[in-house]
């Protein structure tokens, strides 16, 4: 197969036009390859994959207008430069090319200085932005694979150990994941610190990319292990307190993340919280009928932008048949509308007392609120939610 990145492609029905235009390329070192009609042409087109096709506009059978729109729906056609040729009085011709998907134009009579310079800056841009899909290609795939990294570290709410311990005292714990396609910095976790007591935490690094999921990955696994020195994992101020000595913001301001953790008495029903520059944790509380919504947030900035800072606790009696809901504002920072405004936190808590109602253990259909909100288009965060449902 012919694939150099200076092969063109040159569709013209006319033999002599053909061998003039074939000339003035081959002398500005570019391979041809000719086809004498449209049909033709889209076939070597397929086989050869050109970096440019010069096509003449007026053609019988398939004319060039109708050859640049089919080429158009071929894979990788929306990217190839076509150049077309027509009459040097033929405005028509010149707007109904465009129209047609036409890169540039020419006209007849071809003048080489005219043809030769199209054709450089024509291949020059095309190589280059061939250059740039491959780099973002790679990029995506990078994405991918850290996107599938970050997940296979989060919790399994089917674990048979973890999911025997939660039977045991009477909790559900769900959770919902999607990366957005930059990939954020969302991380979560939840575990029994001893039969009493169970933890959980959910963290948002600032940025997106590998960079940011790497670190919050970082995060979970130090969470995980409980090898944070100066943290008593029962105390949540001092958990903050001591990822707060050990992240600092970067000199070009990155590596800060917000966080909130939180442990559950069993036995007193308490819950013991702190939060640094996070999203409050929404609690949905039966009221007669009907749920109502409470924030549970504290006093606190975001790890790593301030060295010492006191971050305080709170503490509140969890109501009988409640649920808990963890979560970053990539779930409620979404578009609404033509004017663009948020969707919104009292949006998002108003949702969550609905999915109460429904008493169910998928969250996916939260997801899909959130996806229909944002008018079906792809979320430009990641959307992480944790659901604790307590006895």
């Amino acid at each position: 197969m012919v694939n150099s990145a200076s092969t063109i492609l040159l569709i013209d029905d006319d033999l002599f036009s053909r061998k003039l235009l074939q000339v003035m390329l081959q002398k500005v070192g570019c391979q041809v390859v000719e086809a004498d009609s449209g049909e033709k042409g889209l076939e070597l087109y397929q086989a050869i994959a050109p970096a440019l096709i010069l096509l003449d506009a007026r053609m019988p059978g398939m004319d060039g207008f109708d050859c640049c729109r089919k080429i158009r729906q071929l894979p990788d056609g929306e990217h190839i430069p076509i150049l077309m040729v027509t009459g040097l009085e033929d405005q028509t011709s010149v707007e109904e090319a465009f129209a047609a998907g036409a890169t540039d134009y020419v006209t007849k009579p071809v003048q080489m200085p005219i043809l030769s310079g199209r054709v450089r800056y024509l291949l020059k841009a095309w190589q280059a932005e061939k250059e740039i899909r491959e780099s973002n290609k790679r990029f995506q795939l990078e994405l991918l694979r850290a996107a599938e990294y970050v997940e296979a570290l989060l919790p399994n709410t089917n674990d048979s150990r973890t999911l025997e311990e939660n039977i045991q005292a009477n909790i559900q714990v769900n959770v919902q994941y999607q990366p957005s396609n930059t990939l954020g910095g969302d991380a979560f976790d939840y575990s029994w610190l001893d039969d009493e007591h169970l933890m959980f935490h959910l963290l948002d690094v600032a940025g997106h990319g590998v960079k940011s999921a790497l670190l919050s990955v970082s995060i979970l696994n130090i969470l995980r292990k409980r090898t944070l020195q100066g943290a008593n994992f029962y105390k949540p101020e001092t958990v903050l307190s001591a990822l707060n000595d050990v992240f600092q913001v970067s000199d070009n301001g990155e590596d800060y993340f917000t966080f909130w953790y939180g442990v559950y008495n069993i036995a007193k029903r308490e819950l013991l919280f702190a939060s640094a520059g996070h999203p409050p944790a929404v609690l949905v509380i039966p009221e007669r009928d009907d749920y109502k919504t409470c924030y549970l947030d504290s006093d606190g900035i975001a790890i790593g932008l301030l060295p010492d800072f006191p971050f305080d606790v709170r503490e509140f009696e969890i109501p009988i048949g409640s649920s808990l809901y963890l979560f970053s504002d990539g779930v409620y920072e979404v578009s609404v509308g033509d004017n663009h405004e948020i969707w919104g936190l009292d949006a998002w808590a108003d949702s969550l007392r609905e999915h109460k109602g429904r008493n169910s253990s998928n969250l996916q259909p939260l997801l899909d609120k959130v996806c229909s909100v944002n008018s079906g288009a792809n979320l430009e965060d990641d959307f992480s939610v944790l659901e604790v449902c307590f006895p």
